[in-house]
């Protein structure tokens, strides 16, 4: 592939990364009948966008030092590293700071991945235990992510915290409560300032005294948003994730199979079977993320139905962030060791942030050389063996890099 035509797909792919948020925003107002011809300046304002110029660099200049360096390291494998390391850590200064050690730790953890699935004999892994890992460090991580999300927000990026705000359609006086109980900045049954409580019950139709945790724990029917039974809330709470997922999954699902199948589409039937998979795989998305936002709350509900008197504390909502990793049995097999390797990173970052000396994290060079020294391994190791060992290649690289690269 001519070094032209890999900085072009390598553009129009970050290009088309760029757009992605403010299209799927516009679809959105297109089918609510709000869109405007303004909308469409995305268009044009991401044509400069950093993504691009990351991608540009990364692939092009890969291959760009590759031949360059030819005549003087004759050397495959030598020049493959080198030529990777260097176009690696060029291209990572054009991201945000904020986002660099999530780039470098996403390729980490594959990278990881791909060097023990390649050597797993010598490690001497069960069989059954190399087939539940995946889903184990899912239900791992989103326990510290869901936990962390209740307490300790700020170790979470400030995404991760709208998202899962969103997604969990929790009012945000409930959580400060919890907040302010696992603080102690309130005692349930004594004392504290309930009013913000009181005023939400209000709201919501409800006598402001189901609110008033000075008279013991809030009601039931507050939580539950004025619903009054609770598996008739958790059934409103799976079908409102339900229908908030496909938003989601829909746009993802449709255009992976636009990037990575669309050259194996060959005729009409093809095309309408692609179509079809892509739905499916949405809807079955939309359900594992659904099943995820009911476990999360069933736990905490369930709790308060069999033992009403019981006061708010972190056991709830601990069973709770344990227990919602386990809709990850919903999706693929396939699938569920991409989305443990995609929150892992984040759980982690999380775990240190809460467990590690704060004079150890905020030393100066610590982050920003680390970003830069864990993404150019971990790339040169990717490219490496996409290059020389294609077996030990992982899945996500066999598909993104013949996009870019040929061998």
């Amino acid at each position: 592939m001519s070094l032209a035509r890999t900085c072009t797909k390598s553009f129009v792919f970050g290009y088309l990364i760029e757009i992605l948020p403010s299209f799927v925003s516009l679809v959105l107002k297109v089918l609510k009948h709000k869109a405007r011809c303004s909308d469409l300046r995305f268009l044009t304002q991401k044509l400069n966008g950093n993504i691009s110029k990351f991608f540009v660099v990364l692939f092009g200049g890969y291959q760009l030092l590759k031949q360059r360096l030819r005549p003087y390291i004759p050397d495959s494998r030598k020049r493959t590293q080198i030529a990777s390391i260097t176009s690696s850590c060029v291209s990572l200064a054009f991201i945000h700071p904020s986002q660099r050690m999530d780039i470098a730790m996403f390729l980490a953890v594959r990278s990881a991945d791909a060097y023990v699935r390649f050597h797993h004999k010598q490690f001497k892994i069960p069989t059954l235990l190399k087939q539940m890992t995946p889903a184990l460090l899912f239900q791992l991580s989103c326990w510290q992510i869901m936990y962390s999300w209740f307490y300790y927000p700020t170790t979470l990026p400030n995404q991760y915290n709208k998202w899962i705000s969103k997604m969990a359609d929790m009012d945000s006086s409930l959580i400060r409560y919890l907040r302010q109980v696992k603080s102690g900045e309130i005692t349930v049954g004594l004392s504290g300032d309930p009013t913000y409580l009181m005023e939400s019950a209000q709201k919501l139709g409800l006598p402001p005294s189901m609110g008033d945790f000075r008279l013991g724990p809030i009601h039931l029917t507050l939580v539950q948003s004025g619903i009054q039974g609770t598996w008739d809330y958790i059934r409103h709470v799976w079908k409102k994730g339900f229908l908030s997922s496909l938003r989601i999954y829909v746009p993802v699902h449709v255009l992976s199979t636009i990037l990575f199948k669309l050259k194996r589409i060959k005729s009409p039937k093809q095309f309408v079977d692609s179509v079809r998979i892509a739905l499916l795989g949405a809807m079955q998305s939309s359900s594992f993320l659904a099943t995820f936002i009911s476990l999360c709350w069933a736990p905490i509900l369930v709790y308060r139905r069999l033992l009403p008197s019981t006061k708010d504390g972190p056991l709830q909502q601990n069973l709770a962030s344990f227990l919602c990793g386990l809709s990850i049995f919903i999706e693929k097999p396939s699938r569920r060791k991409e989305m443990a390797l995609y929150v892992f990173p984040k759980a982690l970052e999380s775990f240190a942030t809460q467990r590690v000396p704060h004079w150890i994290l905020n030393l100066p060079l610590l982050s920003p050389l680390t970003s830069f020294v864990l993404f150019a391994g971990s790339m040169s190791y990717l490219l490496s063996t996409y290059e020389l060992d294609s077996d030990a290649c992982p899945r996500m690289a066999h598909q993104l890099f013949p996009l870019f690269l040929e061998k």
